[in-house]
């Protein structure tokens, strides 16, 4: 099974209309989403391809692959127009591993109840990050719309099987790491 990891979208049409082709180039079956879907929030400003409405419309049509967590940025309206559920925190099971999907504002392991062995995937910083901390394997694509790193690349990731891939938008293969390797590293 093949899951998209993707974070802070932000209402960015063109991420938006790239992550639908990832999607559909991919084959994937799942898109698992960090949060942060349709506002831009207070500290980015308004860019030039804001567009929650048409935001809206494009992750709607793909709806039934989506496993999502709700953000800072996202308000009880935008639960209502998206036909997916984000609670603050989700779970899903993919290649035998418990994978838990968060937002990374509140993050708290205590609530998130994390054993060696499983997967947590947050977003909020739109920073990527590949890590095991305890047994625990960190995985965070960065944003797809608003990246903060010094390259300001936008990126998203993708799980399949026994590996995770970090990809810019455009296609860029940043990173490919096999699940099992990392946490036998560690």
């Amino acid at each position: 099974m093949k899951a998209i990891i993707c974070s802070d979208l932000h209402g960015s049409l063109t991420s938006a209309s790239a992550l639908k082709e990832i999607v559909e180039k991919e084959k994937a079956d799942l898109v698992l989403m960090l949060g942060d879907f349709l506002y831009n929030g207070p500290r980015n400003g308004v860019y030039d391809d804001y567009d929650p409405e048409k935001v809206i419309e494009i992750l709607n049509s793909f709806a039934d692959k989506i496993i999502a967590c709700e953000g800072n940025c996202d308000a009880r309206i935008d639960k209502e127009l998206l036909n997916f559920k984000m609670p603050l925190v989700n779970q899903v099971i993919l290649h035998g591993r418990a994978i838990y999907l968060v937002h990374g504002d509140l993050l708290d392991n205590k609530m998130l109840e994390l054993k060696p062995g499983n997967i947590l995937l947050y977003g909020h910083t739109h920073k990527p990050n590949v890590q095991v901390v305890e047994g625990v394997l960190l995985l965070n694509p960065g944003s797809i719309a608003l990246p903060k790193q010094a390259d300001h690349q936008k990126t998203y990731m993708v799980l399949n099987d026994d590996e995770v891939r970090l990809y810019t938008l455009d296609g860029q293969l940043l990173l490919l790491k096999s699940v099992s390797d990392l946490f036998e590293s560690h």
